[in-house]
């Protein structure tokens, strides 16, 4: 055999083509295959010379050569196949085959394209073809040799070379194909000139590959395939790669939570691996998309077309695939929008499920927004470092998207917009940012950056998640955060300039750094104390504030006496800082020295608080009982501090009056200030001397002397505070030169003095009140002590509303007198503090207890006293729900553990007086003043309600306990026991003389019931039941005052929304409506009875009739809702099954239903007489809004039509129908009526003005007529919309929809037939008048020539 080689060999060198040909045609087929295979053996460098020259030797226009040239082909191409051959020999075969295959005969390319075939076949399961990829490069040349063949023979038909080509295309993406050639076909297939079609096939056929193809091989495969969508289909290749890995993950998750138990172990997944692998993969993505941009143009269209199925955009491998090419600037603004508003309109979507069954049953929960995202952030964790930037971008972008916004400095944020879909969104963005925080060490510092440097730049906009965040950041890893300390530090030099609310929770969030941080604890103090001198108040405020969160932080481990205190006192006043003078170890996290140091140059440094405005000095008196509680060692020195300063405000001598009020006050030029809030200041002493009696007792001998400190200034207090009772006791109002002669008109310097002192000393009463029944609680002495001192509070009241009524003070003084200021002119104008009563909410809380739970022999006593004083008794439960009320409004405030506690208490008293005097006990009382009371009681147990359901969530059961519940019930048990009662409650004023007065409690019971009934379960039977009393409760009974019925139809469509749909019972009151409204054709007479009794013509509009509206137009966004759900669950390409679901057909039918019942009730609200005014205009936006979504359905259906992906249903044919005959029937009959009630509305008021301004009038109603009824033109329009898809879909569909629409030719103008016919019988009388005088004149103007001749004569 080596002889044969080297004979054929030598004469290729040779170039003897003749001999070389004779000597291989004395060959046969079998012996030159032995030939090559030995060459293969022995000489791997001989192999392609020797390959050549047996094709030199066998020219294709011989049969006998090209039977040559095919056997050699083949065997090369096994020969490759087996990878024998080095890469180099490999190479140099492959060339030398490329060259000569444009050689081979139309039956020689058929037979080796079959070959190819074969051989991908048979190699499928086998690992002989691992890794080898030569073999390969020769087919994408016979493809484009068959392709270019202009006719073909295959099994004796005759194609053209392109459409064979296609074949075989189609033919290898049939056979299947091993894991192993995945990757070498799919690098191959780049090669090949592809046509769109083709694309399509292979594409399919390759991402049917991915699921075959092992983890590791996966990034490879992925890789090719990006770069086979050169040719096309980049879009769908993309979404293939995602469902794939959105498959995977499924597939993990329920590995990890051991759903799949029973799963064999080989198919269970790495996780780790599994990360690497989507890592990569993504890399992959954005290496293709940077060099090409179509792929990442592809991608925002399907982010776009998907943005209402959160479950593929939002899935982890996707989320984390989008935030990596918005690396990509020229896509980071769509990409990071498209996911934005996906995360916010699914939250949407949640609540909408959470408030309708309807929805929730259509709409399935598919997708926890939150715990997907969170969960790609976790998995960033697997060195995705290529995420992170993405995930800082969108958890700022959604926590910058936070409202409302802030107008000149000043921001409310509306009670429960922190669970509305932005606050939850806002929230999510805050939860993004923590985690990579924790996980992503590189980006740490641009987050804390971006925090800080949004503290500052966005002062106007709300702070409140931003502070959140840093705090939640400092406190996971304070030592963490130090490191970056100089960017903190950064913002002390800003801390001035900030809103006070935003320093004062700034500070908050970063005590745990000054405790680990010496320098920068030290760099705060030395802005504080700068601050503390500022000119502007906010500053002060925040220094204020700054100071006390320093004091409850840095706690004094042991006890301090007061002449520690005195010397550091002594020392603050010195150039140098005492407490820089103090050496510290930085590390030290609990430095008793340092923070005893610390603390006694705090409050020197707050003495100077004392001498400057009164709402500095009320900032302090506020803080410093809650300084106390947390840091009890400062309880001596602070208390000394107070009594020092409220002495100064104290007559010494016992023969004068006791309170020099007029020290209080401050006079600058022509105006007149509070300068010390005394009674703010009585109640700080107050609270920190009770909280002194707390202070655990030291056992150490050293600490003895500082408890006799403490027991002495204690005593010096209670002395104090009894005498100063005691001496206001016995004082009169003249004695405060506060009399009936007194100037409080507003008018002069001092009627202003003498107002801001008669609210001082209102104040005074007030704290006075509340420091007797600490000290003596229920005794009767003390007792009555308190209902002294209100009577003094009264008088002085009574006073101050008298002078306001003769001084004709007007709205500011009945504004004052409703705080409490009772002063007059401009009394209320110039007072720089807040006119509010400073009882605190834990007095309050204990002695409404003993009002009306107590039931103690011991107490009984001083109780009497307490209860036969029913003014007193009033005015503690108005100041208890304005405190409440005020707590719910004012979002600024951070409610405590303690505000829980006093509000669950409250609500227990409030309500078990109200049971106790209301008629549900059998007992109704008769007094005017307890009846007066029962609203204010329970009014304010709803306050207190709603106060726990906003802020202590989590409490809810708790709070039921307090009240009322038993702990053994269950959580659906407890809210059901009281809202039994609430029920009682109803019942028992229903079963009485029902009066005005008691409407407006009722109002409140159903407050409480809406608020308790969202913490029910829907599917529990107490829900059931409690939806059948609310509709048998609107059925039943006549309360038609309007705010109660506002209530309870808002209360039974929230309620019934989340058990079914709301459709038949929005029918019912529809047809109620009108009838009570009757017809706006005169002379139709409805006979029909009300399905709901509380329906009548006094409700029936606009209470009922504005609710039905809200209501009908909600139901219209939910089912809008639903529509583009349907456009977004149309089947797609990459699904398995892309034919209409019958969850599709379910939603299709569900809707035409809804809408159908909404139609009907529009029909009937649209033949009621409705009132002119806002409720005609709502009725006409509702219809535009009713056509609005019939467009959107036609919309779909001819979508679908156009994609052939379904067809009608054949309710929404009689849909159609039905607008036609009860929607549309009635629009201009409508427009008529309002026109007419327009008119009449003008004349009335133009009838009603002066003759002069008639005219003028005339004109200025017209005006804002036309101006408010804009919406009659946009509901024309929705109507020739409507009307102009119905057609196109008619088309589209063959079927006549428009078989009972009567289009209308004019739109501009009506011609009312009746009017018109008025108006020619009118001008028929007009022209005969006109004839009959005509003919008189004539017959006169013949007679007059014959008397002038007879007069001639």
């Amino acid at each position: 055999m080596e002889s044969t080689a080297s004979r054929i060999l030598k004469l290729y060198e040779e170039n003897n083509h003749a001999e070389l040909s004779k000597l291989l045609s004395s060959f046969d087929l079998r012996e030159l295959s032995k030939v090559i295979r030995g060459q293969e053996v022995n000489g791997q460098s001989g192999l392609a010379t020797l390959i050549r020259a047996v094709i030199y030797g066998s020219p294709c226009d011989s049969q006998q050569g090209e039977e040559r040239r095919i056997k050699v082909y083949k065997n090369v191409l096994k020969t490759l196949q087996r990878e024998l051959l080095s890469n180099a020999v490999a190479s140099d075969i492959v060339g030398l085959l490329l060259i000569e295959t444009d050689a081979f005969s139309e039956g020689s390319l058929v037979e080796l394209a079959k070959f190819y075939i074969e051989n991908i076949e048979s190699s499928s399961g086998s690992d002989a073809t691992a890794g080898n990829s030569h073999w390969l490069q020769l087919f994408p040349k016979l493809l484009s040799s068959i392709s270019s063949r202009q006719k073909i023979v295959v099994d004796n038909n005759e194609i053209g070379g392109a459409e064979y080509k296609s074949c075989v295309l189609k033919q290898l993406c049939g056979v299947p194909w091993s894991a192993e050639l995945a990757v070498h076909i799919t690098t191959m297939l780049k090669d090949v000139e592809i046509s769109a079609d083709e694309m399509g096939v292979v594409l399919e056929r390759v991402l049917l590959l991915l699921s075959q193809v092992e983890l590791q091989k996966l990034p490879a495969l992925v890789y090719q395939l990006l770069l086979l969508t050169t040719k096309g289909y980049k879009g769908l290749a993309l979404e293939g790669i995602i469902a794939f890995f959105d498959k995977l993950d499924t597939k993990a998750n329920k590995q990890n939570t051991g759903a799949d138990s029973m799963e064999i172990e080989e198919d269970k997944i790495n996780v780790e691996q599994l990360r690497q692998v989507e890592g990569t993969v993504a890399l992959y993505v954005i290496f293709t998309i940077k060099q090409d941009q179509e792929p990442g143009r592809e991608y925002i269209k399907y982010l776009k077309a998907n943005q209402q199925t959160p479950s593929r955009i939002l899935s982890p491998f996707n989320t984390a695939l989008a935030l990596s090419i918005a690396q990509i600037h020229r896509f980071e603004e769509q990409v990071l929008g498209c996911i934005k508003g996906c995360i916010i309109r699914s939250f949407r979507e949640s609540e909408k499920q959470r408030q309708s069954e309807w929805f929730r049953e259509l709409v399935p929960d598919d997708c926890e927004v939150t715990k997907a995202v969170l969960q790609t952030v976790r998995n960033s964790s697997q060195g995705w470092d290529h995420v992170s930037q993405g995930l800082l971008s969108l958890g700022f972008l959604l926590m910058d998207s936070y409202g409302p916004k802030g107008a000149f400095g000043s921001v409310d944020v509306p009670a429960g917009y922190h669970s509305s879909p932005s606050g939850k969104a806002c929230k999510l963005g805050a939860d993004i940012l923590l985690e990579t925080f924790k996980l992503h060490n590189a980006v740490r510092g641009k987050i804390l950056d971006e925090i800080l440097n949004r503290l500052v730049t966005k002062a106007a906009s709300p702070a409140d998640h931003y502070l959140n965040l840093l705090a939640a950041v400092v406190k996971w890893g304070a030592t963490v955060v130090i490191e970056w300390s100089q960017k903190v530090r950064g913002v002390f030099d800003c801390l001035p300039l900030l809103p006070e609310s935003t320093g004062h929770r700034f500070l908050t969030a970063i005590q745990p750094l000054l405790k680990i941080s010496m320098p920068l604890k030290d760099a705060l103090m030395v802005v504080l104390r700068k601050t503390l001198f500022s000119s502007h108040m906010e500053s002060r405020k925040m220094a204020v504030n700054g100071y006390l969160q320093i004091l409850k932080n840095f706690q004094v481990l042991g006890s301090m006496s007061s002449s520690q205190f005195s010397q550091a006192s002594q020392a603050s006043q010195s150039s140098s800082s005492w407490f820089s003078q103090i050496q510290a170890d930085v590390h030290t996290r609990s430095n008793p020295k340092a923070n005893e140091a610390l603390c006694l140059e705090i409050v020197s440094s707050l003495r100077r608080c004392f001498r400057q405005q009164s709402e500095i000095r009320m900032l302090l008196y506020q803080g410093l009982p809650e300084v106390v509680a947390v840091n009890t060692q400062l309880c001596c020195p602070l208390l000394e501090l107070l009594l020092n300063q409220l002495m100064g405000y104290v007559e010494s001598k016992p023969n004068m009056p006791p309170l020099l009020l007029t020290r209080c006050t401050t006079q600058q030029g022509e105006q007149v200030t509070c300068s010390e809030p005394l009674a703010h200041l009585l109640i700080c002493l107050l609270q920190v001397l009770e909280k002194t009696y707390k202070v655990p007792v030291s056992d150490k001998d050293e600490d003895e002397d500082e408890d006799e400190d403490l027991k002495v200034v204690q005593s010096r207090c209670e002395d104090f505070l009894l005498s100063l009772t005691q001496r206001v006791m016995k004082c009169d109002l003249e004695d405060f030169e506060l009399d009936k002669s007194t100037d409080f008109s507003g008018g002069t310097c001092l009627a202003v003095r003498n107002s801001l002192c008669a609210q001082l000393l209102v104040g005074v009463y007030e704290a006075l009140m509340e420091a007797a029944f600490y000290r003596g609680s229920y005794s009767q002495e003390n007792c009555e002590l308190i209902v002294e001192l209100y009577n003094c509070e009264s008088n002085l009241l009574e006073l101050l509303r008298e002078k306001s009524t003769a001084g004709g003070g007007g709205k500011k003084g009945k504004a004052a007198l409703a705080g409490k200021a009772a002063a007059a002119g401009k009394a209320a104008s110039v007072a720089h503090f807040a006119p509010k009563s400073v009882l605190s909410l834990g007095f309050l809380s204990k002695i409404l207890a003993g009002l009306f739970c107590d039931t103690m022999p011991a107490n009984s006593a001083g109780l009497a006293a307490l209860r036969g004083c029913k003014d007193l008794v009033k005015y503690l439960v108005t100041v208890t729900l304005h405190k409440l009320q005020h707590l719910n409004t004012d979002h600024r405030l951070s409610p405590t553990p303690d505000v829980f506690i006093y509000s669950s208490n409250i609500a227990k008293s409030l309500l078990a007086h109200y049971i106790a005097y209301s008629s549900i006990s059998g007992t109704e009382t008769d007094d005017k003043i307890e009846k007066s009371l029962l609203p204010a009681c329970i009014e304010g147990f709803v306050s207190a309600l709603q106060l726990v359901s906003s802020h202590y969530k989590q409490r809810i059961g708790e709070f039921l306990d307090k009240i009322g519940s038993r702990d053994s019930d269950t959580a659906d048990d407890k809210v059901h026991r009281q809202v039994k009662h609430l029920q009682q409650a109803i019942a028992s004023i229903l079963t009485a003389d029902l009066q005005e007065s008691r409407f407006k409690e009722m109002v409140h019971i159903l407050n409480a019931v809406a608020i308790l009934s969202a913490e029910l379960n829907t599917t529990d039977q107490n829900y059931i039941q409690l939806h059948r009393w609310v509709l048998r409760l609107c059925q039943e009974h006549c309360l038609d005052e309007q705010s109660l019925a506002k209530r309870l139809l808002t209360l039974l469509f929230a309620i019934t929304s989340r058990l079914s749909s709301c459709a038949p019972v929005v029918l019912q009151l529809s047809q109620d409506i009108h009838i009570q409204l009757k017809d706006i054709d005169e002379e139709v007479d409805i006979q029909e009875s009300n399905t709901f009794a509380m329906v009548t013509a006094k409700s029936a509009a606009p209470a009922a009739l504005c609710v039905v509206l809200q209501q009908i137009d909600a139901m219209l966004d939910t089912t809008d809702w639903v529509i583009v759900r349907m456009h977004a669950n149309a089947p797609t390409i990459t699904d398995a099954d892309a034919s209409p679901s019958a969850q599709q057909d379910n939603m299709e039918k569900q809707v035409c239903m809804q809408l159908g019942s909404l139609l009907n009730s529009l029909h009937e609200l649209m033949q009621a007489a409705v009132p002119f005014g806002h409720c005609q205009e709502l009725l006409v936006r509702t219809v535009t809004r009713m056509y609005g979504i019939l467009t959107a359905l036609t919309k779909y259906y001819i979508n679908q039509y156009t994609k052939k992906q379904g067809h009608m249903c054949s309710r929404f044919e009689k849909l159609v129908r039905l607008s036609a005959t009860h929607l549309t029937k009635q629009v201009y009959p409508m427009i008529t009526y309002i026109q007419t009630t327009q008119s009449k509305d003008v004349q009335k008021k133009t009838e009603k003005a002066p003759t002069k301004k008639k005219k003028d009038n005339m004109v200025a109603t017209k005006s804002r007529v036309v101006k408010e009824n804009r919406s009659v033109p946009n509901m024309i329009f929705a109507v020739e919309q409507y009307e102009r898809f119905l057609i196109l879909l008619s088309k589209k569909s063959k079927v006549d929809l428009m078989e009972h629409m009567k289009l209308s030719t004019a739109r501009d103008f009506r011609i009312d037939a009746t009017a018109v016919q008025v108006a020619l019988e009118e001008q028929a009388e007009v022209t005969e008048d006109e004839q009959d005088a005509d003919e008189e004149t004539e017959h006169v103007a013949d007679t007059q020539p014959a008397k002038r001749q007879r007069t001639q004569q």
